[in-house]
């Protein structure tokens, strides 16, 4: 298998919460309960991406905005966070994931002004530790007992991201943080109501 003209990337909505969490409960040790997955999708403060092949969702990955003080940055820095990202087994290795991550840190990037993405990973886990590496993130703290309840370690990784265009445009327009979160929630809730008048079928 490879990926195909009929591959789609999109960000997630409430009516891909099921497929979600069949995706993530089949692929993950760790991973949220839908109720937890349609508050993340409703907030504004959350980015959900999806890839869709043949119209049916096979991965995807969700990044929360946050604001920490870590190592990657040594002070208290805005950044996107990978909380959760799967790809169905038959698609592993076929670039779905590179392309996936590669959409959040665009929406990331564009939307809140940030260059600074991270994640927290197994230190077991050397397959997702190698794919990380590939695509920029750097191991930049280890953190005893971070998996707990899978008797593991883990690692924060971090990437430096590419500030996109968009970003300038905002500035000239002399747009504040606070008003480009609010557009975005405006966009987030009126995408939420039109997937729920889709699902009515008004």
């Amino acid at each position: 298998m490879s990926i195909s003209k009929k591959v789609c990337l999109r960000e997630g909505l409430l009516k891909d919460v099921d497929r979600i969490y069949r995706i993530s409960k089949s692929s993950l040790p760790n991973y949220y309960a839908i109720h937890e997955l349609n508050y993340f999708v409703k907030s504004p403060k959350y980015i959900l991406v999806i890839v869709e092949k043949n119209d049916k969702a096979i991965g995807y990955v969700l990044g929360h905005l946050e604001k920490k003080k870590t190592t990657c940055s040594k002070r208290d820095y805005l950044r996107g966070h990978v909380m959760s990202f799967a790809v169905q087994d038959r698609y592993r290795r076929l670039g779905y994931g590179s392309l996936l991550m590669d959409k959040l840190e665009s929406l990331f990037s564009s939307r809140y002004n940030i260059s600074l993405m991270s994640l927290h990973v197994q230190t077991t886990n050397e397959k997702a530790i190698n794919f990380y590496e590939k695509i920029g993130y750097k191991k930049y703290e280890f953190m005893k007992n971070y998996y707990f309840r899978l008797g593991d370690d883990g690692y924060l990784m971090c990437k430096i991201i590419r500030r996109k265009c968009k970003l300038e445009e905002n500035k000239e327009k002399k747009v504040t943080f606070k008003e480009s979160f609010e557009n975005i929630k405006k966009e987030k809730m009126k995408r939420t109501l039109l997937d729920d008048i889709k699902k009515m079928k008004i």
